[in-house]
């Protein structure tokens, strides 16, 4: 048995568990997303305000460290590097996904482009793929891993040495960190909040080094190795960067949304070993019964975010009636108020109406999935 099972090979390029991660990741996503009522949401389905770690601060991450799995197999390096055309196409994506973010971050209350949202989740992650990309290309794989660990300490070190008018250097607080100041005087009005943004600018750097975590895991699957050691070091190396974290957040706390070099060790590391765990147990145990809704979100993950977003947006600005103070009530608040909450009780009814959401979106992925609509950027 144990001959049998570290001979075994998979073709990691097709491995199933990669669309089964993307689609848990992307699953988290949407249930963190589309809660009937954020305030009310379970402690760990909610964004930590500012330091501090939950499960919904995972998805993210691990949305970006997926990406850059693919990017270790998709990318090609060396002689053999992208043509002319190859670049024109991963600059393409890069314009599509940002233009895609950009276009979720429309709200009826801030038509004026004074205070259009500019950063978000998809321009993150166009700018992550870009750079992981770059450096796939032309650094090998000591460049990468000496990238990641440069841009994490050169973001450390910004952020605790630079000072900040005000505040002074090292400020880590909501208004007076070196993200939010940089933000407010280079794309003022553009924010998610008046003062800071979770996707800032130069919070972009931190998560180019998750990028690059996914590409070093995605490397290690690439190996002609048996899988049991391809599983174990990933395993391995998923342990010591969240052991990494936890030591780090003592001078730097863990934050998503100043996206700290601690939650980058730390997140990473997890997702690390979610990935490997996905592995153990959908290609090389065959125990696949439970992973189908997974597939389908995986493998057309852009296509089911942005409906997911744009049917949470929908339902926040449906009307469908009036209160007796003649204030409009939205979709979303009806079910929530009118239906669930009475039902189930707030914190049940904010959990069913995101997973209401969620089924709606594997619907709709599923559909494309029987029908072989995989829709690539």
């Amino acid at each position: 048995m144990a001959s049998k099972m570290i001979s075994r090979k998979l073709n990691p390029s097709r491995s199933s568990a990669l669309d089964v991660f993307r689609g848990l990741t992307l699953a988290g996503m949407i249930l963190v997303n589309n809660e009937g009522n954020w305030d009310l949401a379970y402690y760990q389905l909610r964004h930590t305000v500012w330091h501090g770690f939950t499960l919904a601060d995972l998805v993210f991450p691990s949305f970006v460290f997926i990406m850059g799995v693919a990017v270790a197999f998709t990318a090609r390096g060396g002689a053999a590097g992208p043509s002319r055309r190859d670049w024109a196409h991963i600059l393409k994506r890069v314009g599509i996904l940002f233009a895609l973010g950009l276009l979720l971050n429309f709200n009826p209350s801030r038509l004026s482009f004074a205070h259009y949202r500019i950063p978000g989740v998809l321009q993150r992650i166009a700018l992550s793929y870009l750079f992981c990309t770059i450096l796939v290309t032309y650094a090998g794989k000591k460049g990468q891993v000496a990238a990641a660990v440069g841009l994490l300490a050169t973001y450390w070190a910004l952020m605790k040495l630079v000072p900040v008018p005000g505040f002074g250097a090292g400020d880590l607080s909501m208004q007076g960190n070196l993200v939010a100041f940089i933000d407010n005087h280079l794309i003022p009005g553009h924010l998610f909040e008046s003062a800071w943004d979770p996707e800032g600018l130069l919070s972009t750097l931190p998560a180019i080094a998750t990028g690059l975590i996914g590409v070093m895991a995605g490397h290690r699957l690439r190996e002609n190795i048996p899988e049991a050691e391809k599983i174990s070091g990933l395993l391995v190396g998923g342990c010591i960067l969240v052991a990494a974290g936890l030591f780090a957040k003592h001078w730097f706390p863990i934050n998503k949304n100043l996206w700290s070099p601690s939650f980058v060790l730390l997140t990473g590391g997890i997702a690390m070993n979610g990935l490997a765990m996905c592995i153990w147990f959908v290609d090389f145990k065959r125990v696949t019964f439970w992973t189908k809704p997974f597939v389908v979100l995986g493998v057309n993950s852009i296509t089911a975010y942005v409906f997911s977003e744009f049917l949470m947006g929908l339902t926040m600005v449906t009307p469908v009636g009036h209160t007796a103070a003649g204030e409009t009530i939205m979709l979303r608040n009806f079910v929530f108020d009118r239906l669930l909450t009475p039902l189930v009780g707030p914190c049940n009814g904010a959990l069913v109406y995101a997973l209401v959401c969620l089924a709606a979106t594997i619907a709709v992925a599923g559909l494309l999935y029987k029908r072989k609509i995989f829709i690539k950027i």
